[in-house]
Formats: structure tokens, C-alpha cells, sequence
């Protein structure tokens, strides 16, 4: 007796014991007639139908222990599309609103490395643009 092979469906791979087609998990992908899924690469995801990995915006990243892009945290950023890992921002800088790059904070204003926000210098305190700290006056 012959049993014919099945051809699987983009996004699907043949499962040898069943031959039957199953869809292939998060973040992998298959092209026609594929025996299995391969994972995408750091700085890519998989598209909603498993057929392309698709690049990560700048401003998000993945890597492998991840199953989708994921924007950069605040005061981190990638610039580049295809990030693996986001860089974080120096004392005196926030990311901007698309986490695509830093910001230096306002002259009187600070902010530091564990700091979320650029923050207002105290009364009688000044502080140049990009500052990590303030200074008192006078």
C-alpha cells in the first residue's frame, strides 16, 4: 500500500508521523511543501501567516528568546530597523516619543541614570541643557 505525502500550505510544515500540516509556532515561518518551521532572526518577526520574517521598526527590537518585536523600554532606543537589543540613554537624555533616539533635557532640568524623566532643578539650583544634575547658585 502507498500513502501519498501531503504538501503543506506556507506557514505549515508536514508533521512525518501523522503527514498531516500543522501551522508552524510563534515567530517561525515556512515556504509551500516545507518538512518544517525556521525561526526568524534577532531583529525580525514572523508575519501574521508564517510565510516572511519581517524586520523590527526602529524603536522596537527582538531576539531569539523572544516571540515578537517589542518597543524599546523609556530612555533606551534603537535607531536602526533590526535591532537586536535597544541602547539606553545617558544621564541628561531621554528617549524620544518613538524611542528612536535621545533627547537632551531642557536647561534647568536634569535627569538622572535612574531616573525616568528629565526633572526640574530645586529653587535656586540651574542646570545647562543635557544635564545629569544641577547646580546650586551663586
Amino acid at each position: 500500500m502507498f500513502i501519498l505525502s501531503v504538501s503543506c500550505s506556507a506557514g505549515q510544515y508536514r508533521e512525518d508521523s501523522s503527514n498531516t500540516c500543522l501551522d508552524c509556532s510563534v515567530n517561525k515561518i515556512s515556504t509551500d511543501g516545507a518538512d518544517n518551521c525556521k525561526a526568524c532572526g534577532d531583529g525580525e518577526e514572523a508575519n501574521e501567516d508564517h510565510t516572511a520574517c519581517v524586520v523590527c521598526l526602529a524603536g522596537e527590537y527582538s531576539s531569539a528568546d523572544m516571540t515578537d518585536c517589542a518597543a524599546c523600554a523609556d530612555n533606551t532606543y534603537s535607531e536602526e530597523a533590526g535591532a537586536s537589543s535597544c541602547t539606553n540613554c545617558g544621564a541628561g537624555t531621554v528617549s524620544n516619543s518613538g524611542n528612536t533616539g535621545c533627547v537632551s533635557c531642557s536647561a534647568g532640568q536634569y535627569r538622572e541614570d535612574s531616573s525616568n524623566t528629565c526633572l526640574d532643578c530645586s529653587v535656586n539650583e540651574i542646570s545647562a541643557a543635557g544635564a545629569a544634575s544641577c547646580t546650586a547658585c551663586g
